[in-house]
């Protein structure tokens, strides 16, 4: 062995190697559990909350009026996790948002695979609280049954018990766009917002009805937003009330893949910038 070669193989670094792609996931999967551990005690306490308080209000109405609990289970019980997964994304990035994110360069990964594989496991955990909420939620039902009579209302459709998981899916994926993509999320969220309300307004005033209806679909049209993340998919506009699973699928699809393409977009201006 020449000096020369001894000087190159001492000036030279040691290169570790490229992790595999289930071990960056499990890292971050753990790494974000860490990050949004204020939410699930959150989330913990308040599903304990809801437990105690639907119990006291069976016991407390059964008491008084001798009757029968009449629990039913509807897509109106998306509501709750659906706004839980709104906020989810903020802690999941509370540590790394956007102008702190230089580490990501010395990252072995590409940067927007990074980002997407954090934010999938954010997903797998809300994923997990969904199911959770709805465990939660039948065995509630069960125990002020058992208390009070009554009768379970849990024999529904299939599909409706897949309405908490992709309206969450979509919510989280949507707040999650401003995250990933801006350094200022909040002023993307209510520019959004109040720009929204500012448009219905001023077509009330100038009397384009027929404009303002048509924005007012966006949010509560059949295949509205409402629809998408807040599983508002009754069929009310014919004189029903039962939820219709094409309005699902429909609301689904079109804000699932807005929802897709828009992290995908944040992700790529995140890894050029």
């Amino acid at each position: 062995m020449t000096a020369s070669t001894v000087a190159a193989a001492v000036s030279t670094p040691a290169l570790h190697p490229v992790p595999e792609r289930n071990a960056v996931v499990k890292e971050q999967i753990a790494a974000v559990s860490i990050a949004i551990r204020k939410e699930q005690w959150f989330f913990l306490g308040t599903l304990v909350a809801f437990v105690i308080l639907a119990l006291y209000s069976a016991l407390s109405g059964h008491s008084g009026q001798h009757g029968h609990a009449n629990l039913e289970y509807g897509t109106a019980a998306t509501i709750p996790v659906s706004l839980v997964a709104l906020l989810i994304p903020f802690g999941v990035w509370r540590a790394g948002d956007r102008e702190r994110r230089a580490y990501d360069w010395v990252m072995p990964i590409d940067q927007s695979t990074h980002t997407i594989i954090r934010m999938l496991a954010g997903w797998l955990w809300l994923m997990a609280g969904v199911a959770l909420y709805l465990i939660f939620l039948m065995a509630t039902e069960a125990v002020v049954v058992l208390l009070v009579g009554g009768s379970l209302g849990i024999d529904v459709p299939a599909w409706q018990w897949l309405v908490p998981f992709t309206a969450a899916s979509i919510a989280y994926l949507l707040t999650s766009i401003p995250i990933i993509g801006s350094e200022h999320p909040w002023r993307w969220i209510g520019g959004i917002i109040i720009g929204y309300a500012i448009a219905l307004l001023v077509l009330d005033i100038v009397k384009l009805h027929d404009l303002n209806r048509a924005l007012q679909k966006v949010v509560g049209g059949y295949y509205g937003l409402n629809a998408g993340i807040f599983g508002d998919v009754s069929v009310r506009p014919y004189g029903l009330s039962e939820a219709d699973p094409s309005r699902w699928l429909g609301a689904t699809a079109l804000w699932g893949a807005l929802a897709i393409v828009g992290v995908w977009l944040a992700a790529r201006r995140h890894s050029t910038s």
